[in-house]
């Protein structure tokens, strides 16, 4: 069995017996849990392909905007020696005992990814504005979640955000689909914040529904 096959056989008996804290989605190499329930982000572990699936990671992305996981944690980033890493290849040994690697992949969740995944996303998204202060204009695009949390939060203008996305956009590579969700949000924000709420909420439960996922979060709102 490949690497993205065993990854998908422990991720599935990992989400059976969470009691519903996590599902898996995707198949093969893009196999993910997702932590439970997805409210505004969908907190995410998985494996990275180009590291044979055999190094995990924890990361979130925004569930109300199309965008990759941009922020995570590697499996060795975790201090050696730690109880958590078990070498940093949860693969090893699977094949003569599974549960090994169920048991690595339990260590890795309940420990470092949680932490991690429960200590990222702020609740008024100061960590964006952070970004924003210091990457507008990089390559990097970790900051374009600032426009929605702006409007979910009411900590600025959204419409700030959305202007220096917008011509980004076409440098950046992003294809059509993204660029559209951007116009058709700044034309959300340009009407009013319940206008925008609605774009964002009706993005997150397309979104939702094309992960499979079952919507049961009270998304949190400020205002």
């Amino acid at each position: 069995m490949s690497h993205a096959g065993r990854w998908s056989t422990v991720a599935a008996e990992l989400a059976k017996r969470s009691d519903g804290l996590w599902a898996c989605v995707g198949t093969g190499v893009q196999t993910e849990l997702v932590q439970q329930p997805v409210a505004w982000w969908l907190p995410t572990v998985g494996v990275e392909p180009q590291r044979d699936a055999r190094l995990l990671y924890a990361a979130y992305r925004p569930a109300f905007m199309p965008m990759p996981n941009t922020i995570g944690l590697r499996q060795d980033d975790v201090r050696p020696g730690s109880s958590y890493s078990d070498g940093a290849d949860w693969s090893v040994g699977f094949d003569h005992d599974p549960s090994d690697g169920l048991a690595k992949l339990e260590r890795w969740v309940n420990g470092p990814a949680g932490q991690y995944l429960a200590a990222q996303v702020s609740p008024d998204g100061q960590l964006y504005e952070q970004m924003w202060a210091g990457q507008i204009g990089k390559r990097r695009a970790t900051w374009l979640p600032l426009a929605g949390t702006r409007v979910i939060y009411q900590t600025g203008s959204a419409s700030e955000v959305v202007d220096a996305a917008l011509p980004l956009m076409q440098k950046w590579g992003f294809d059509e689909a993204t660029r559209e969700y951007w116009e058709n949000f700044a034309i959300a924000i340009a009407d009013s914040r319940p206008e925008a709420l609605r774009f964002l909420r009706s993005f997150r439960a397309v979104t939702l529904t094309r992960a499979g996922l079952s919507d049961h979060a009270a998304v949190e709102e400020a205002g």
